[in-house]
């Protein structure tokens, strides 16, 4: 369907939408309720968030915060399982039929991978790993092209 050029494009652009959800750089009320309430629920500091932005490794310490973060965006239901309904709603938003079908496939590998999460904890593990690794195929990719 993607040459592998366009698919390497494409996770950066999920690197950066999944960033958005993780990495603090919340727009609206509702993402910063999220972001307060699972730090309130959690006890994670500031300072923590701001280590989770500016690491490069997973950190079994991040995953419930991961997870929170994702249940409370929608993307995963409280036994860690992807939430198909919340998929389905953002794919059906999409214009571009490119993008719907390359969406469709991302959300299949991970609600695939998810199978195994019993909890936003487990689903926060996965989700983490996944994070930081784009991210670090994301610098690979930027140090190669300068």
């Amino acid at each position: 369907m993607f040459d592998n050029n366009a698919k390497v494009v494409q996770w950066i652009l999920i690197l950066s939408c999944i960033s958005l959800i993780f990495a603090g750089f919340f727009d609206d009320e509702e993402d910063k309720k999220n972001l307060q309430e699972c730090m309130k629920e959690l006890g994670v500091s500031q300072a923590k968030v701001k280590e989770m932005e500016d690491a490069d490794e997973p950190n079994s310490e991040y995953s419930c915060f991961f997870g929170c973060m994702s249940f409370k965006e929608g993307l995963i239901m409280k036994n860690g399982q992807m939430n198909k309904t919340w998929v389905d709603a953002a794919i059906a938003t999409m214009e571009d039929k490119d993008e719907k079908e390359f969406m469709q496939e991302f959300y299949k590998v991970i609600g695939n991978d998810l199978k195994n999460a019993t909890d936003t904890c487990s689903a926060g593990a996965y989700l983490q790993n996944m994070m930081y690794n784009l991210k670090k195929a994301e610098k690979e990719l930027t140090s190669k092209n300068d």
